[in-house]
């Protein structure tokens, strides 16, 4: 057989488990695993309904091979933990037998795969007191070597337990002081057995961490004394910018940012973000300036329209709502709502493709995708604008309406030509869109 026929099998095995045959399924996944060329999605079939059918011995065995190809795929963790009756409750807790056995099943695991970072990561959930000491402080002190700026993101899943936070605050704290003393996390560690730069991200580690509980203070002195200490961090100052802009003071924090860019104008990462701190600001020409250094010699701002650069046009109709511009600001949260338009016309060369093809799994994903489309954020919060910007016109005095205003007339006059005619054009297209949508509702009647 080949790919195509193995996909009809697949799609086959797929429409039985659906139609809620489990046994079925399973029966027919056994018939068809020779021919099938996918065996990573057989073997994960196969488990998947062996936790459903209760068949939970047979599912571990498959899980745990599995593993053996990705010891980093959380479903398969989630599922192994499942037949072996490790699942949490209901409230998210683990019991006290439970938590032992997945001790002893996940230092198996870091014995076994030395690089696997689930293996570490995951024990620090379902662990408590002494044992997640000594888990959390093997797990950062690597990390902190290294220097990794996502470890505070990658442990703030753990700051709903007041316990566990506590305990995270003072082995930082305690990494801090010895690192400023003696160069070493612990007294029972060698003098002067850590570079310089581990300092530098322990206190980038306790800035965020004071930053996330709401002590601005104590984070800038921290941050203070890191940029001091290597004034050439750049993540210490985007932190210093993310604190000000957190207690509201835009310019403060663009000043701070773009301080930062300017210290690696190579990184596109920090021109975005400072661009997006630029526009809060009401700083808009600076972004747009800045925003341009990241573009081709013959590209202009139009283009980020044509790479559906969304991010951009969402922060330029916050920075217009926020000067009062509601023509501007509508022009670019309409682009965000045209960019998802084409995406799901895009989506129109696929349907034949697919059938031609046979990638029937696939294209079933995608029906799927296409139908939560516009669940997207950035569609949310472009809608959520638009619809606050037409309430806002409404509501406003008859006074203004005479003075040109209730209409926006007076924010289309601030407009180019160009401009209006394409606000105007849009304008006739929903409600031809709206038109067609009542005719055919009529129809049905």
């Amino acid at each position: 057989w080949d790919y195509q026929d193995s996909e009809m099998f697949l799609y086959r095995n797929r429409i039985i488990e659906e139609s809620g045959d489990l046994k079925g399924a399973l029966a027919n996944l056994k018939k068809i695993e020779a021919d099938a060329l996918d065996k990573q999605y057989v073997w994960q079939t196969r488990a998947r309904i062996q936790i459903k059918l209760g068949q939970k011995a047979a599912a571990e065995a498959v899980y745990r091979k599995l593993l053996e190809v990705n010891n980093e795929n959380k479903a398969y963790h989630t599922g192994l933990q499942e037949s072996l009756g490790l699942s949490p409750s209901k409230d998210g807790k683990w019991t006290e037998e439970q938590t032992k056995s997945l001790c002893e099943m996940y230092d198996d695991f870091k014995a076994k795969w030395k690089y696997c970072s689930y293996a570490k990561r995951f024990p620090l959930t379902f662990t408590t007191g002494k044992a997640f000491s000594e888990r959390v402080d093997e797990y950062m002190r690597p990390k902190l070597r290294k220097g990794v700026p996502s470890l505070f993101r990658d442990l703030k899943s753990l700051y709903g337990d007041k316990e566990k936070v506590k305990t995270i605050e003072e082995t930082v704290k305690s990494y801090y002081e010895n690192l400023k003393k003696d160069r070493r996390f612990s007294p029972s560690d060698e003098v002067d057995s850590e570079t310089p730069n581990v300092f530098v991200w322990v206190l980038y580690f306790l800035a965020s961490h004071h930053e996330f509980l709401g002590r601005p203070m104590e984070a800038l002195k921290l941050l203070d004394e890191g940029i001091e200490h290597t004034p050439t961090a750049i993540d210490l100052h985007v932190l210093r910018a993310r604190t000000f802009k957190h207690q509201r003071d835009f310019q403060k924090a663009y000043d701070i940012l773009n301080y930062a860019r300017e210290l690696d104008l190579a990184d596109r990462y920090l021109n975005t973000k400072c661009v997006r701190y630029a526009f809060r600001a009401g700083k808009v020409e600076d972004g747009e300036r800045i925003v341009k250094l990241f573009l081709r010699d013959s590209d202009t701002l139009d283009s980020l329209f044509e790479m559906q650069a969304m991010w951009y046009e969402l922060s330029y109709g916050m920075s217009q709502l926020k000067l009062g511009n509601y023509a501007k600001a509508l022009t670019k949260l309409y682009s965000v709502e045209k960019h998802f338009e084409d995406i799901s016309e895009d989506q129109f060369d696929f349907h034949t493709w697919c059938l031609r093809k046979t990638t029937l799994r696939a294209y079933v994903d995608m029906l799927k995708y296409q139908e939560n489309l516009r669940g997207h954020r950035f569609f949310l919060k472009a809608a959520s604008e638009i619809i606050k910007v037409f309430v806002t016109l409404y509501d406003k005095p008859k006074r203004e309406e005479a003075a040109g205003a209730g209409n926006g007339e007076a924010d289309l006059s601030k407009l180019t030509a160009k401009e209006r005619r394409a606000i105007k054009k849009r304008q006739k297209r929903l409600a031809a869109k709206a038109k067609k949508k009542e005719e055919a509702e009529a129809k049905k009647r």
